[in-house]
Parts: structure tokens; C-alpha cells; sequence
């Protein structure tokens, strides 16, 4: 074999090999990643960081306590990969705590207006068009309670599509907290 052949054979070899590591890779978009989930630390007031850990034993997220009346922005990030977003679900128990979010004009620059609903914290993408959403938040306890939560939840065009999470808000009274001084 010659030096020129042995240089055309090493070409054929190379070429057959990237179509051979190009044909593995899955070219028709089916991915099928599960969507994720991400919460920022919590700021009070935009001064006051609120530390959000995960808790094992509980098998949810937490946070330090906050005061009834305070505002907590979070920023809650909704992500999946390949895949494109369907719906994000930002959710807490009205009787305990109120979530604000971005004014509605602001919102439906990125979410589908008509079948939304913001106020219940339901955030509807259009079809095949993001794979990552930032929604801020802002989280004002009405009464104290040790059991209030923010469920968060996201749904994707993957079959592995549904993925939520939980985050305790401890929230006290600050009478409470004043007489007990």
C-alpha cells in the first residue's frame, strides 16, 4: 500500500466514522429529558436574604421564617433541555399567602394570554417555542403558619414531562415575636 492510498484510506475511515458519530445522535428532536426546576434565595424588601435549602427529612425545600406582611421575591426558573416547555405552575394557598407576580403586560410578551391564568399562578407557553422560562415572584404571607408552601410545578413535550417541587414558608406573627421579648 502506498503512502497516497494509505492517506485515502485514513480519510474514508475518518469520514465513515463522524457519519457513523453523527448518525447516533438523535437528529429528529425526541428528546426526552425531564423538565427542571430552580428557586432562587429569597430577598425581604431587596435587602434581606432568605436562605431556601432542601430539607431530607421532610423530602421538600425550605426556607429560614419570614414575618406575615413581608414581601419575599423569589425567581423561580423552569428549564428543560431539548425539550420545549408547556406550562409552568406557580401555586400557594390563598387564605395563607398571596403571590404577586409581573404585571400582565409583561407576561404576555412571553406566555399565551388567552390561556393562562396569573393570578392562579398557571403560566401557558406557546407550542414549541421555549425550553427556558424565568418567572419573579413576590411572596406576602397574610398569617402565620407553619404550614404554608409554594408548589411549583412544570410539564414539557418530553414523555418524562412532569416535574414539581415544594417550598415551606415558615411565616410568624410579629406580635408574637414582640411580646415574647
Amino acid at each position: 500500500m502506498t503512502k497516497e492510498m494509505y492517506k485515502r484510506f485514513e480519510s474514508i475511515l475518518l469520514l465513515l466514522s463522524g457519519l457513523l458519530i453523527l448518525n447516533g445522535c438523535r437528529l429528529s428532536g425526541e428528546t426526552n429529558h425531564t423538565p427542571e426546576i430552580r428557586i432562587s434565595n429569597g430577598l425581604i424588601h431587596d435587602t434581606t436574604v432568605v436562605n431556601v435549602y432542601y430539607s431530607v427529612n421532610a423530602g421538600y425545600y425550605q426556607t429560614d421564617s419570614v414575618y406575615v406582611g413581608d414581601s419575599i421575591s423569589f425567581s423561580f426558573l423552569f428549564y428543560s433541555y431539548e425539550n420545549h416547555l408547556l406550562t409552568c405552575d406557580i401555586k400557594t394557598d390563598t387564605a395563607l399567602a398571596y403571590m404577586r407576580f409581573a404585571s400582565a403586560e409583561h407576561l404576555d410578551s412571553v406566555f399565551l394570554k388567552n390561556k393562562s391564568n396569573y393570578e392562579q399562578g398557571h403560566f401557558v407557553l406557546p407550542d414549541r417555542s421555549y425550553s427556558l422560562a424565568q418567572i419573579y415572584g413576590v411572596y406576602i404571607p397574610r398569617k402565620a403558619s407553619g404550614e404554608s408552601f409554594i408548589d411549583l410545578g412544570v410539564t414539557s413535550d418530553s414523555k418524562f414531562s412532569i416535574r414539581t417541587m415544594r417550598v415551606k414558608i415558615p411565616a410568624v406573627d410579629t406580635t408574637s415575636v414582640s411580646s415574647s421579648e
